[in-house]
């Protein structure tokens, strides 16, 4: 704020200098602050430890009356909250509605962001559609390679960018969808679900899948906002999800700078070697609406590094763009200082030399990890001779790449070392100054000359005889903490070969040995292979009149044994033979599948046609009759004669 400024608001005071005269105190008002660096803890971003979720912990919610919808700025992978489901008639159909963010920039006559999607995962396995873009046909687990096949029909997916008139991989608005006439509750036209992208998720019943009710889903949603004063702009003026702050109440010109800065590149080098560039900041991730206003504020705050400032005056808020390069506005020195200086020193047990970042990893479906940096490896020029390890641990919840994460970090890791903090009041000359200004302080007792020093609050103050005065609170600053650092890419161990115990590799179709038609108990043997990949411990055997039966056409046989060891199968292992009695005459295809404690895998394809035509006993009179048949286990050979035979006398 001008001394002018200052002049007028005191000229206001002074119309009432019979008030003042009779006041015995200091009448103050803070002009404008930090409120990054007043309200928030000491150690950045540990306010908001306790209160929200880690990184990587965005679950899928079930239904409940206190959910509240995330707001994704860039990309990220979210669970979604369950808000709605229905089942058809036949109970074999389910239906759920999964609404997954709130769409961003639709107040205050913006045009709302055109979401887009990325992968999908069901129980952590990729889903795969077919060229319709909504019929699910597989479920591929990255870590092994393996799919599994999902036959047309059994699940679908359709997505919707902003509300349900909005389809993205379809051409079915979702009032459509959800009004089958088979589903026992039906959407009517109301159900718009305006600026909200969300999903509807469709199985049908079929235990032999596993699509037996809803699994945790990871939706990947891509938010076109993800440049810092951007996406700080859209919180604070949000009525919805955000500060519901007026547009005019924005300091736009301090997010603009922000954009420029956070957008300009720097250069890193990538885990495979080499040169790269990527801007220094962007926005990934999600924002907590359960969470305090102030508290979401100051994690975007971390993941830019700006601070967040208020101008009482102006009635504005707005940031502070940290960068090496500055301006000084004044040099406050013993000509324009009132009072004295006080001092508040570094405190080495309270000052970190150890940082642990946690982020949400994009390339691992937003999954928890950390960059953890260390200071005597950074710069231990920095470090007080024999201080003791002392490590921080902050959440980036909006930083999705290691390479950010690391930047962030060791400009934090620096910038905590000047936490020198100064307070002195000026002549009036003071007022002109507005936080996050660069001064110089020069004190000869101090043995400071021209020390560079940010403003972090400027408090104006009326005295009782009529002076003004300027009263600040000054942070240490050094540019140098601001400079691009060379910044190495990690990439996190494969999990390759570690599948789940839910998946199972090619199915293998049993096969059909040592027929006896003719003994007494006519029976068979039949032969599995376990699956080529996965935890066996036995396998099924089922049989049915059909080469492609369905499930109720399908008739339990019997199982393998278990290892006599304990020990699983082997992948593509051939498992002792099971002997099958009591099946009745018919021509029969065999299935198997593959079983553990957890799962069960799908069925496999059938055997080749067994021709089972047993020796049948029946009594006649006091007799036995046996009947033979012709082809008894389809080898083309014939027993003869057909027809009745009868012998022995029976007691």
């Amino acid at each position: 704020m001008g001394v002018s400024a200052a002049t007028a608001l005191f000229g206001v005071g002074a119309a009432s200098t019979a008030a003042y005269m009779a006041t015995a105190f200091v009448v103050n008002m803070a002009i404008s602050m930090v409120i990054a660096k007043v309200f928030a803890p000491d150690v950045p971003g540990a306010g908001q430890q306790a209160a929200q979720q880690n990184p990587g912990s965005r679950q899928q919610l079930p239904p409940s009356g206190s959910n509240k919808l995330p707001v994704v700025y860039g990309s990220a992978y979210v669970g979604g909250v369950v808000v709605d489901m229905s089942i058809t008639s036949d109970n074999q159909d389910l239906y759920w509605a999964i609404a997954l963010s709130e769409v961003t920039n639709t107040e205050t006559g913006g045009t709302p962001d055109y979401f887009t999607f990325g992968n999908i995962y069901w129980g952590g396995k990729l889903v795969l559609f077919d060229t319709n873009g909504y019929s699910v046909i597989g479920l591929r687990d990255e870590s092994t390679g393996l799919t599994q096949d999902i036959p047309l029909g059994n699940m679908d997916i359709w997505l919707y960018r902003n509300g349900s008139n909005q389809p993205v991989n379809s051409t079915s608005s979702a009032i459509t969808i959800m009004s089958n006439a088979a589903l026992v509750y039906k959407w009517d036209a109301a159900k718009l679900y305006s600026n909200c992208a969300f999903a509807i998720v469709h199985i049908k019943y079929n235990s032999s899948l596993g699509l037996t009710g809803l699994q945790a889903t990871r939706f990947s949603v891509i938010n076109p906002r993800n440049s810092a004063g951007d996406c700080i702009s859209d919180y604070m003026t949000s009525t919805r999800y955000g500060a519901a702050l007026p547009s005019a109440a924005v300091d736009s010109a301090s997010l603009a700078a922000l954009n420029a800065y956070s957008n300009g590149l720097f250069t890193f080098t990538p885990s495979g070697g080499g040169t790269s560039t990527q801007s220094r900041f962007k926005f990934n991730g999600t924002l907590d609406t359960n969470q305090k206003i102030m508290q979401n504020l100051q994690s975007m705050a971390d993941c830019c590094d700006c601070l967040i400032k208020y101008n009482e005056v102006s009635g504005t808020w707005g940031v502070i763009v940290q960068t090496p390069t500055y301006s000084v506005v004044m040099d406050i020195n013993d000509s324009n200082t009132i009072g004295a200086i006080t001092v508040n020193p570094s405190d080495i047990s309270n000052s970190f030399n150890q940082i642990e970042t946690k982020f949400p990893d994009g390339t691992s479906q937003d999954s928890f990890n950390v960059a953890t940096l260390d200071l005597a490896l950074v710069n231990p020029s920095l470090l007080y001779p024999n201080e003791p390890i002392n490590k921080q641990s902050f959440s980036l919840m909006l930083c999705n790449n290691s390479v950010q994460a690391q930047y962030l970090a060791n400009r934090i890791l620096e910038g905590a070392r000047e936490d020198l903090q100064v307070s002195c009041e000026i002549d009036f000359s003071g007022l002109q100054l507005e936080a996050g200004d660069i001064v110089t302080l020069t004190n000869a007792r101090y043995g400071w000359t021209a020390k560079l020093f940010r403003v972090i609050k400027v408090t104006q103050k009326f005295a009782d005889t009529g002076v003004v005065s300027a009263s600040l609170a000054l942070s240490e600053y050094n540019p140098a903490v601001y400079d691009d650092r060379p910044i190495t890419e990690f990439a996190p161990s494969p999990n390759t070969g570690i599948g789940s115990p839910t998946s199972f590799g090619t199915m293998y179709a049993p096969t059909v040995t040592t027929a006896l038609p003719t003994i007494t108990n006519p029976a068979f043997s039949v032969t599995c292979i376990t699956a080529s990949a996965g935890i066996t411990q036995y396998a099924e055997i089922w049989y049915s009149a059909y080469a492609s039966p369905t499930d109720a056409q399908r008739i339990f046989a019997g199982t393998t044994e278990i290892n006599a060891s304990g020990n699983p199968y082997g992948a593509s292992a051939t498992m002792p033979a099971v002997q099958l009695f009591n099946i009745p005459s018919g021509d029969w295809y065999f299935f198997s599948r593959m079983v553990n404690s957890l799962a069960t895998s799908a069925f496999s394809s059938a055997s080749t046609v067994l021709h089972w035509r047993p020796t049948t006993f029946q009594f006649v009179n006091q007799y036995v009759s046996v009947a033979y048949a012709s082809d008894a286990v389809g080898t083309g050979f014939s027993l003869s004669p057909r027809g009745m035979l009868y012998y022995g006398l029976c007691d």
